[in-house]
Parts: structure tokens; C-alpha cells; sequence
């Protein structure tokens, strides 16, 4: 009879052997020396972690566009129009539908990025280096000298 403890131990072997078959895929499809697998790995990870992130920011960024769009194809019914619309239209729909997508698709999205960045070996010659900027924006907000010191007064006094 399985136990709770049997559970945990199938569990972590199933996550182990997923992340050495991950491993291996990059490694058996990279057309990299081995010196630079491991710029191959931390290079292909990057990238299945940034592109959906991508995807999410422009579908937000241009969601007008795509309800227009929705809008003015005459194939569509009114209720897949209105569908769509509802799809498009918060911001939650669209992160759990990229994450179920990046979910759902990881073999073929490792893959195209594994794809990727061999043809940009062979174009260029070199090996290279995905870097990954993220700026945080922090805005202040002013207000009167005396008007802070009475706030922080009140807080803590």
C-alpha cells in the first residue's frame, strides 16, 4: 500500500527526471562545444522565461488594436465577438492564458528556442549571451514638507 511518504518520493523523482530530460534536450539539440553549454542552458532558460512574459505585456499593450480587429471581422458571431472581447478585456484572463499556453506548449517553445539560437550561432559564428534587463520604477510623491512631518508624527506618536 502506497503511503503519504511513497507519494513525496514518486513526486520528487518524476520533477528530477523531468528536469535532467529538460537538461538533456538543450544539451542533445544545442550545437554548442562543451564549454559553452553552460551559456547554452542559463541562455536557453532565459528565454522560455522572457518570451511570455513578452507576450503577456504586448497583449495588454496593444488590446485595443485586437478588440478592433475583433470588432470588424464580419466571420465572427456576435457571441464569439463578444467572447473574445471578454477573453481580451482583463488583465487576469490574459496571464492565466499565456501561463496555461507556455504551460501547454514547453516542449515546442524549448525547442524554438533551442532553434533560435542555433541559427544565430551559425550567422554569427559566436556563441551568444542573452542579458535580461528590468527597471523598476519608483515615483515619489510630493507634498509639503510640514504636511509629512505631521503625518509621520501622527503614525508614530
Amino acid at each position: 500500500m502506497l503511503t503519504n511518504t511513497h507519494f513525496v518520493i514518486l513526486a520528487v523523482v518524476f520533477l528530477l527526471f523531468s528536469l535532467l530530460g529538460v537538461i538533456f534536450r538543450i544539451l542533445y539539440y544545442s550545437d554548442v562545444g562543451v564549454k559553452f553549454y553552460f551559456i547554452r542552458f542559463s541562455n536557453v532558460v532565459l528565454l522560455t522565461l522572457v518570451f511570455p512574459v513578452i507576450a503577456y505585456r504586448e497583449l495588454v499593450k496593444h488590446r485595443t488594436d485586437y478588440i478592433s480587429k475583433i470588432n470588424k471581422d464580419s466571420e465572427l458571431s456576435e457571441e464569439q465577438k463578444s467572447m473574445l472581447k471578454r477573453k481580451i478585456s482583463s488583465n487576469n484572463t490574459i496571464l492565466l492564458r499565456v501561463i496555461y499556453n507556455s504551460v501547454r506548449r514547453f516542449k515546442e517553445n524549448l525547442d524554438f528556442n533551442i532553434r533560435l539560437l542555433n541559427h544565430i550561432k551559425n550567422e554569427t559564428g559566436n556563441e551568444i549571451r542573452v542579458k535580461v534587463k528590468i527597471s523598476i520604477e519608483i515615483k515619489k510623491i510630493k507634498e509639503n514638507q510640514e504636511n509629512f512631518q505631521d503625518k509621520v508624527l501622527s503614525m508614530f506618536a
